[in-house]
C-alpha cells in the first residue's frame, strides 16, 4: 500500500486464484458503518500499488465476472489499481465496464433527469451507487487513454451536473488531465519532479512555454 513493489508477485498470485468476487459493499441509507472494501478488493487496490504491468491480465480477467448487480467497492477496487498502474491497456478493460447495461447514463443534467432518475423514498441511494460507479469508470478510463473519446464525454456529462460534487470532480478530472497541443510535444531535456501530494501526476520543473 506505500508503493512498493515488495510481494507483488504473491498479491497478483491471490488475486489470481479467486475464483469469485467476495460480498462487497454499497452505499447504504440510515446504516453506513464497518469497513466499506471486502476482503478481494483490498488485495486488488493493493496490487494496484505496485504497479506491475504484469497484473493487467489477472485485472481483466476478475473484472469480467464483474455484472451491473455487482457491488460498488468491486468497481471501485479495479478503477483504484488500473488508475494507479497507468497503462493505456487498462483502458479497454474499463470500456468493456460502462457497457455493461445499466452502468451509464447517471449524469443530471436538469431538474427534470433528476426526477425522473431519483427513486421515492427519503434514504434511497441507488443514485449514488450509479453515478459514482460511472463517474470513477469514467475517470479512470480517459485517465489511462480513454478508447474512443467515451470517458471524456462522460466526463463532460458529469461536468454540467446538478451535483456539485459530481460537477466539480468531473471538471477538475478534465482540466488536469487533458493535455494542451503544446504539453504533447516532445520536450527532450525537461525533467520533471514528483509532487508529494500527487505522486502519480509529474510537474514539469521547467515551464512548459505558453
Amino acid at each position: 500500500m506505500l508503493g512498493n513493489a515488495a510481494g507483488g508477485e504473491v498479491l497478483q498470485k491471490a488475486v489470481e486464484d479467486a475464483s469469485e468476487w467476495d460480498t462487497g459493499w454499497n452505499y447504504t441509507g440510515m446504516g453506513q458503518f464497518g469497513k466499506s472494501i471486502s476482503y478481494l478488493d483490498g488485495l486488488i487496490i493493493a496490487l494496484g500499488r505496485t504497479k506491475r504491468t504484469e497484473a493487467i491480465p489477472i485485472l481483466e480477467k476478475i473484472s469480467k465476472k464483474l455484472t451491473t448487480a455487482s457491488e460498488f467497492s468491486h468497481f471501485r477496487a479495479v478503477v483504484m489499481a488500473l488508475e494507479t498502474i497507468g497503462d493505456d491497456r487498462g483502458a479497454l478493460i474499463l470500456y468493456d465496464l460502462l457497457q455493461l447495461p445499466g452502468v451509464t447514463g447517471h449524469s443530471m443534467p436538469d431538474i427534470q433527469t433528476a426526477k425522473r432518475l431519483t427513486p421515492a423514498g427519503d434514504t434511497d441511494t441507488s443514485t449514488r451507487n450509479n453515478s459514482l460507479r460511472e463517474l470513477i469508470l469514467a475517470r479512470a478510463l480517459f485517465r489511462c487513454g480513454d478508447v474512443n473519446g467515451f470517458g471524456k464525454e462522460i466526463l463532460t456529462n458529469y461536468s454540467k451536473d446538478l451535483r456539485g460534487h459530481y460537477y466539480r470532480h468531473a471538471s477538475g478530472v478534465l482540466k488536469m488531465f487533458t493535455k494542451t497541443p503544446e504539453q504533447q510535444k516532445d520536450l527532450k531535456g525537461n525533467k520533471t519532479e514528483v509532487n508529494p501530494d500527487f505522486p502519480e501526476i509529474k510537474t514539469p520543473a521547467v515551464p512548459l512555454k505558453p
